[in-house]
């Protein structure tokens, strides 16, 4: 797997991936030397303060790595880890950022993405145990098929169909055993399928959650508009109230004026 890295590149795209792989591995040493870089890419990862640096793909790490007052900030993410890649807007706005969320929890988001989408296609082909969840995000398989197993059995070869797959008698006695075709006939693996409708019952999931937060990010705007509407109606009634106790003002000190001036005499 790690030697497909720069097989199908172009000339002059291999011999940049080979100069990013020797950084690459220069950066991070215990990264194993067979390790081949498939993407670099630019961008920031979000903290207390936005770390600019790089974000380096390879078919088992995802290592990032900054500079910042010359120190070096690194973090090594191991794909198998990877729980979930989600799209992110940054400041709700800008759809540049990726949320990457690991079996311990911790979350990573990186931002300042220049062609996000070709980073999330590669983070795809990359993580091949996660699936699309919805049109932007990519989720641990629930339901393991088949051909999850095989691919298992070939990148983990001490991990045998009976590990990975369920046990018969784990399973409802409803559900029909298919063995799988093996040389070994002990090994047998029973296919799973997903429930009728739970792709579209996740998809209407996460449209009615973001139908929800933008509603309450409809609400808020609304809520401040009000406010300063409402700030904007008093400065005027202020004003207008300070303009006529000065228009009274200016009345009566021209109605003492008259009235004290001399008046003519008569003859």
């Amino acid at each position: 797997m790690a030697g497909k890295g720069f097989s199908d590149q172009p000339v002059c795209l291999q011999t940049l991936l080979g100069k990013y792989n020797q950084q690459y591995h220069k950066l991070f040493k215990d990264i194993p030397p067979e390790e081949m870089v498939l993407k670099v890419c630019s961008c920031a990862l979000q903290k207390d303060l936005l770390l600019q640096g790089r974000l380096y793909i390879s078919p088992n790490w995802l290592c990032f790595h900054a500079s910042l007052f010359g120190k070096d900030i690194k973090v090594v993410i191991p794909v198998v880890s990877v729980q979930m890649i989600k799209k992110h807007k940054m400041a709700r706005l800008l759809p540049n950022g990726l949320v990457i969320t690991t079996n311990t929890g911790q979350k990573y988001v990186f931002v300042s993405l220049l062609s996000r989408d070709s980073v999330y296609d590669m983070l795809r082909r990359v993580c091949t145990h996660l699936q699309p969840s919805s049109k932007k995000s990519l989720s641990v398989r629930k339901f393991p098929e088949e051909a999850e197993c095989e691919s298992l059995e070939v990148l983990i070869p001490e991990m045998k169909w009976r590990k990975v797959c369920p046990a018969p008698g784990s399973l409802p006695d409803n559900i029909p055993c298919i063995p799988r075709a093996s040389p070994d006939p002990t090994d047998s693996c029973f296919t799973s399928r997903k429930p009728p409708g739970s792709e579209k019952a996740i998809c209407e999931d996460d449209q009615l959650e973001e139908e929800s937060t933008s509603n309450q990010q409809l609400r808020l705007w609304d809520s401040r508009l009000l406010k300063i509407v409402f700030v904007i109606i008093c400065l005027l009634v202020l004003s207008s109230s300070y303009l006529a106790f000065r228009i009274s003002r200016l009345e009566q000190q021209l109605c003492s004026l008259n009235w004290d001036g001399p008046f003519p005499a008569h003859r």
